[in-house]
């Protein structure tokens, strides 16, 4: 180890322990791994979503203060400055979880955040069906589809599981011979695959970037964590039906239609030609997640046929 690289490891080292000793009020909470999100009302109360439960209250009250300086500390952590100009911070907490924090104005001075915890916990697909996520037939064929290196969209709500349900696909890829790329925001996806290359964006290098530069590192699959904006939407898409299938995508969406319109509306913010037929190109299946009270499960997977020109929709063979 250099000594730059020492430095920066007890640098991060020191900056995580000033984060625990103020994080106190709900340090408990991010040690239980049950909890899958933290999330602090403007009233006080923290609410948690435990797996198995759903939502619940957790009976602690923190007080406004408490609830700013939290902000605050992990606002510093991650070098982010809240103030009434700039008073939302996104960040990344040492275990990978993330932070959402408002305060000030736009929350009529009462602070505001949401944890949502990061797992390192890979659930294998068989462990899915037990749990009744997906079905055995579900099951079977994706993991025909992925051997058969299928683009496929995962959508679903906020908290559905997508994540999860993508690292049970992706732990299918662990024997694989070919090449990955994965794309992030925040590094949520693993895999054990012996050729996999991870990146993340940051405020300078964007999705769209990473993209265009993997073309030219010859990956066979990219995987991208969340699709949010009509630029990256679009170089994956043309990634895909360029000789890179087989890959993954997330996307905030509430049916497969949906994600595919989403995706639709996604790339209109880029270019003024329409993309639908690259969609259908690209795109060849779309798993549905969705959460209905405690529980979780994929609702429908859809094989993309083609684009209806005259109806102005896809065409989709429910599995």
């Amino acid at each position: 180890m250099t000594d730059l690289e020492l430095k920066r490891k007890l640098e991060l080292e020191r900056k995580e322990n000033f984060l625990k000793e103020n994080l106190t009020r709900i340090q408990k909470f991010l040690e239980d791994a049950s909890i899958s999100e933290i999330s602090l009302n403007q009233d006080g109360k923290i609410f948690l979503d435990i797996k198995g439960k759903g939502r619940v209250d957790s009976g602690e009250i923190l007080s406004k203060i408490e609830g700013e300086n939290i902000i605050k500390i992990v606002a510093a952590f991650s070098e982010q400055e809240v103030t009434e100009v700039s008073p939302i911070i996104s960040a990344s907490l040492p275990d990978g979880s993330r932070f959402e924090g408002l305060m000030y104005q736009v929350t009529n001075y009462k602070p505001i955040f949401s944890i949502r915890r990061h797992t390192t916990e890979i659930i294998p697909l068989e462990k899915f069906v037990e749990t009744e996520f997906i079905t055995q037939q579900q099951k079977e064929y994706i993991e025909e589809a992925i051997k058969n290196k299928k683009n496929i969209l995962v959508v679903g709500g906020t908290s559905t599981g997508k994540t999860t349900f993508l690292n049970a696909c992706l732990d299918k890829l662990k024997n694989t011979e070919d090449r990955i790329s994965v794309i992030e925001e925040v590094r949520e996806l693993k895999c054990d695959a012996k050729n996999i290359n991870y990146f993340t964006s940051t405020d300078s290098v964007s999705y769209r970037d990473l993209l265009r530069s993997n073309m030219r590192l010859n990956p066979d699959r990219i995987i991208l964590g969340e699709l949010r904006t009509g630029g990256e939407t679009l170089e994956l898409l043309k990634a895909w039906n360029s000789g890179h299938s087989g890959g993954f995508a997330t996307i905030h969406a509430n049916s497969s239609l949906s994600g595919l319109k989403k995706i639709e509306q996604y790339i209109d913010e880029v270019t003024v030609k329409s993309q639908q037929y690259l969609i259908v190109e690209a795109v060849n299946i779309v798993v549905n997640i969705i959460r209905d009270g405690t529980k979780r499960y994929v609702k429908e997977i859809a094989e993309v046929i083609k684009y209806d020109k005259e109806n102005d929709t896809y065409i989709l063979k429910k599995i």
